[in-house]
Formats: structure tokens, C-alpha cells, sequence
């Protein structure tokens, strides 16, 4: 009854279970279209002016590491996982890029995705904790602005909240990409 009354309400809780599972079942080879290019810029972004270019994120930046394919289990997603962490050493850094601390308008789409890399690497997390919390930004960015498109439109609420919660559409949401920004 409460979600017949509030469309918007309904399409957050699908919006952010389906993603979360999404997030927990997409390994962190890039699956989705051009996600390596998409990591690249929002890493780069997370940090405001030199950015330290780890050997993990080196690894998945340049699609050296594991294709999506190569996870058949969850065993072995901890151990790719385990394998990303062995390999991203702040201390001993692959290169490093510098840049201006101001965010390009080309840019603006990665700030959800770059923030949460940043506060995972703030609060120390490990390189995996950091990859999925970007992707996590990006999620939050997209439910909470269809939340509150589907809340302020007069018309089509439930025709609204069916296709942003169409299945493609949340996937890429829980991806490195700018498409839910724009």
C-alpha cells in the first residue's frame, strides 16, 4: 500500500537492492562498455593533485588483470580480489600523473565515483573495498536523482520508475561510466 502511494519510495528500495547485487556479483574486470577509460578518470580524479598510480589500478586501468570470464566462483573472485590488494603498494607507486585540482565540466559525471574512491583510500581501505565503493558512488548518485525526478514529476510515476529501474540501466549505474550522470 505504501509503495502504491509513493512510487519514488519503491523505486529507491529496487533501485538500491538490485544494485548492491550487482555490485556484490560483477567481478572487477571491467564488464561494462569502456569501464577501463571511466576508472582511469575517475581514480585520476580522486586525487586532487597527483595522483599515485598503483600497480592494481595500473593493472585495471590498462586491462592487463582478469577478464570477466576468468571468475567462476567466489572463491575465486576473493582471490583475484586478493591478488588486486598484494598489488596496490602507496608506498611504492607505478607513476604518477599531476593535475589541476579543478574538476573539468567533461569531468563533473566521475565526482560521485572519484569521492568514494577518495574517502575508501582515506578511511585506509583496501585497493578491492575502494573499486567497489566508487562503483557504490556511482549508484548512489543515480537512485537518489531518480528518486527525486520520480518524486517531483506529476505525471507517469510508475512508467518513470519502471525504466530507470530496467536492468541494463541499474548495471551501469553500478559501473564506472558517466552515463547515469548524464
Amino acid at each position: 500500500d505504501f509503495f502504491g502511494r509513493k512510487v519514488e519510495y519503491g523505486f529507491l528500495a529496487v533501485a538500491l537492492g538490485m544494485g548492491c547485487i550487482f555490485l556484490l556479483s560483477v567481478p572487477m574486470g571491467m564488464a561494462a562498455w569502456d569501464e577501463q577509460i571511466h576508472f582511469r578518470k575517475a581514480y585520476d580524479q580522486s586525487f586532487l593533485t597527483q595522483a599515485e598510480w598503483t600497480e592494481a589500478a595500473t593493472t585495471l586501468a590498462e586491462l592487463k588483470g582478469p577478464s570477466v570470464s576468468h571468475y567462476r566462483s567466489w572463491e575465486e573472485k576473493q582471490d583475484w580480489q586478493a591478488y588486486y590488494n598484494a598489488l596496490h603498494d602507496y608506498d611504492h607507486p607505478v607513476s604518477t600523473t599531476t593535475h589541476s585540482p579543478l574538476i573539468q565540466y567533461n569531468a563533473l559525471g566521475y565526482l560521485p565515483q572519484s569521492l568514494m574512491l577518495m574517502i575508501g583510500r582515506l578511511l585506509g581501505g583496501s585497493f578491492t573495498l575502494c573499486f567497489y565503493l566508487g562503483r557504490m558512488g556511482n549508484l548512489l548518485m543515480y537512485a537518489f536523482v531518480c528518486f527525486w525526478a520520480i518524486r517531483k514529476s506529476k505525471v507517469f510515476k510508475r512508467t518513470m520508475s519502471l525504466v530507470l529501474a530496467m536492468p541494463t540501466t541499474l548495471f551501469l549505474a553500478c559501473s564506472y561510466t558517466y552515463d547515469p550522470s548524464v
